[in-house]
């Protein structure tokens, strides 16, 4: 989590997931002691509760939730963009975040240690100009109940897995992920 990596998550107060969907020990330990609130699914938040936990900033991807955020006077910010980010935008949306906390030290320290991972796989992976029939076929994705969505050509997912040596096979589709 980028708001780990910045030091910060001890200012979260509310997540839009239960429990049982987090692996960070510390937004479990927090919802255990009350101190993070779940305030419903991403597409059927509980406005009320939202407003009970008095956040200080609301950091949203759904646009649709501006104008009842706006009603309870709220500082929000919109996380998404009509494209795909790509590696670097991924990085530099972590920058990006650190301004609202006075982080941008500790962004810089991710960021730095991201490019050094990456370079460090992309280093020790497959030989980028091999022949695509020997590199190991990828898609990234999500299934829902009726549909399947999948990261384009143009996302940080595919230039990862490129970058790892393998073959993205919706390399040539762009569009936002």
């Amino acid at each position: 989590s980028i708001l780990k990596a910045l030091g910060v998550l001890d200012t979260l107060v509310g997540v839009t997931h239960k429990k049982d969907y987090w692996t960070i020990d510390e937004v479990v330990k927090g919802m255990d002691s009350g101190r993070i609130a779940y305030i419903g699914e991403s597409n059927a938040i509980d406005f009320e509760k939202l407003k009970t936990i008095e956040p200080d900033l609301i950091l949203t991807w759904d646009a649709c939730a501006i104008s009842m955020i706006n009603e309870l006077d709220i500082p929000v910010v919109i996380t998404t963009t009509g494209e795909a980010m790509d590696l670097d935008t991924r990085m530099r949306f972590a920058k990006f975040l650190a301004i609202f906390f006075s982080r941008e030290k500790e962004a810089d320290e991710y960021v730095a240690r991201v490019k050094n991972a990456i370079k460090s796989v992309s280093n020790s992976a497959l030989d980028p100009v091999l022949d695509k029939g020997l590199r190991p076929k990828v898609i990234w994705g999500d299934i829902y109940e009726k549909r399947v969505l999948v990261e384009p050509g143009n996302s940080w997912a595919a230039e990862m897995v490129e970058l790892a040596g393998g073959d993205y096979l919706f390399d040539d589709i762009r569009g936002a992920s």
